[in-house]
């Protein structure tokens, strides 16, 4: 497929999930390294042991505790086990996502060869979203990958998962793993793990809310950290933060992204469209996430069906930063300054649509820095607005309609289209 298919109308977030080839090699990796538990018990489900279901019950459970909570069930054989053969699947579409949106937007730097740096890689999932959108978008650059975890067994796995090329994604060139702490960027000895001539083309860093404690002070430390890291990015670099959509997690990463509004240093391309200060964090029950359509494979679904977890669409938070080049102007919104008439509003949609008798509502983060709800009568639905059957959290969009206060009301002659 060309690179031009992939940005259609007929692309489908289902291409981001976990491909067979995939789910076979880390089955491959399960054996070769180990894990696999000695006992034979089955759970209800014949093909499904339980230990492993019961070690995804309990990482499950932890990613809701304290982070010490989370590394004792994540590094014993069994979480690992648990990482590798569910959770390293489940979550691949969720860094995969605003990655693909950055590449349609032209924001995925364009030198001849990328330079990786993962932040609290783990098992290697926001490496391989990122393999896997290079792939699909016939991306065949050399790349570099520094992979950085406190596990060194996560490591080994990381290492040996990308030794081998794996059908559906791109391959990459050279890896070096550094065993340290995230936060101080210094490995066991102290020593610090980055070079300070070391530059990168992308930053990933999954679950760094996490490890920076929960104390209440994660933004500001983060913020310090997030000082640190842009000074090891090439100019028009990128910075992805990928969290669960927990509430907490969730509004940790929105007060960073205040932080870093105040700072022209780094561009906020998403999920926000402005740099006001977001309007989410106004109401303590409120917290932005974002969500993907389609459903895991089968393999997946089953292991969550028995675990007694959710199988439905993926939800995560994310923000993602651009380093701007010396002399470059900015291209973001800013709030009352962004040239749209009362009546015309673009923005992300922060909600599902919720129908109630009569209507069909949805929010939208408008690029004025304010929440909108967008609504629509029934008796006034038409091809022109016909797109608000189908629109999803998450999609950037732009709507013609009659402003009401905070609400956006489109008539039988309002237009919603993507963005």
């Amino acid at each position: 497929m060309t690179k031009e298919a992939h940005f259609s109308s007929e692309f489908k977030e289902t291409a981001l999930f976990a491909p067979p080839s995939l789910l076979k090699r880390l089955a491959e990796l399960e054996v070769s390294e180990g894990l696999t538990a000695s006992t034979g018990a089955k759970s209800s489900d014949a093909s499904l042991p339980r230990h492993l279901v019961n070690e995804i019950v309990k990482v499950s459970e932890a990613y809701t505790r304290e982070r010490t909570d989370l590394r004792q069930a994540s590094s014993s054989r069994g979480g690992l086990r648990a990482r590798l053969r569910f959770f390293l699947p489940r979550d691949l579409p969720k860094a995969a996502k605003p990655l693909f949106e950055a590449a349609a937007r032209g924001a995925l730097p364009q030198r001849d060869r990328l330079r990786i740096l993962d932040l609290g890689a783990g098992l290697g999932t926001t490496t391989l979203s990122l393999l896997r959108v290079l792939h699909l978008l016939g991306d065949e650059r050399p790349i570099d990958v520094l992979a950085i975890d406190r596990d060194p067994a996560a490591l080994k796995i990381y290492r040996e998962l990308l030794s081998k090329p794996i059908e559906g994604f791109s391959e990459v060139t050279s890896v070096r793993v550094e065993e340290g702490d995230l936060a101080l960027l210094r490995g066991p000895a102290g020593g610090p793990l980055l070079r300070p001539s070391e530059r990168f083309d992308l930053v990933l860093i999954g679950l760094a809310i996490n490890e920076f404690g929960r104390k209440g002070h994660e933004a500001d430390l983060l913020a310090l950290f997030m000082d640190s890291i842009t000074g090891h990015l090439v100019e028009g670099g990128l910075v992805l933060i990928v969290e669960p959509a927990l509430r907490k997690e969730s509004r940790g990463l929105m007060k960073l992204r205040d932080l870093i509004a105040e700072s022209d240093a780094l561009e906020i391309l998403g999920p926000c469209m402005h740099r006001m200060p977001c309007p989410l964090l106004l109401r303590e029950r409120d917290w932005c996430h974002d969500s993907l359509s389609g459903e895991h494979p089968e393999p997946i679904r089953m292991l969550a069906a028995e675990a007694g977890l959710r199988d439905s669409r993926p939800t995560f938070s994310w923000l993602l930063l651009r380093k701007r080049p010396a002399g470059e102007q900015s291209t973001e919104a800013l709030g009352s300054n962004s040239p749209q008439s009362a009546e015309i509003l673009r923005g992300r949609l922060v909600s599902h649509r919720l129908a109630s008798k009569g209507k069909l509502e949805v929010q939208l983060c408008a690029t004025t820095g304010e929440l909108i709800t967008l609504r629509q009568l029934d008796r006034h639905r038409s091809s022109e607005n016909a797109v608000f059957d189908e629109i999803a959290r998450g999609d950037r969009i732009e709507a013609r309609g009659e402003r009401r206060n905070a609400a956006l009301v489109l008539g039988k002659d309002g237009v919603v289209k993507r963005l």
